[in-house]
């Protein structure tokens, strides 16, 4: 897939079913991370680029995989602030959805302890009309 003017970097699950990708603007210089040494799940997907100062680390989580809090403790050691971490963790929790589920409740331990914060309410997916 090309996007004119844009650099794509992208991870695709081995099964071809799920990927996750960042389109950079063309012109701004940037680096991908990289995670292979982390001992994560097989089917967790982890994406990480420096656009310079700022780091940004995208995942995806299946929704039958549960989350461990040591996933994420793992990945922290290896980025520089600041930082922002995007994705769909397949996590539900009362603070940000009507439903909770494991994911979710790890999620939310993970932003108690104060290393990152949550955005305010608004949707950051929108579903197409019916």
């Amino acid at each position: 897939m090309n996007i004119k003017d844009y650099n794509l970097i992208r991870d695709d699950r081995y099964d071809g079913y799920v990927g996750i990708a960042f389109a950079i603007k063309g012109h701004l210089q940037n680096t991908q991370l990289t995670f292979s040494y982390l001992t994560l799940p097989d089917r967790f997907l982890l994406l990480g680029i420096q656009v310079g100062d700022l780091t940004v680390v995208n995942m995806y989580i299946p929704p039958d995989l549960a989350l461990g809090e040591k996933h994420l403790y793992e990945i922290m050691p290896h980025l520089q602030e600041p930082c922002m971490m995007i994705g769909h963790m397949n996590a539900q929790n009362p603070m940000w959805s009507g439903m909770i589920n494991h994911n979710g409740v790890v999620v939310q331990r993970f932003l108690q302890d104060g290393t990152f914060f949550m955005k305010d309410g608004t949707p950051t997916r929108m579903s197409p009309p019916e």
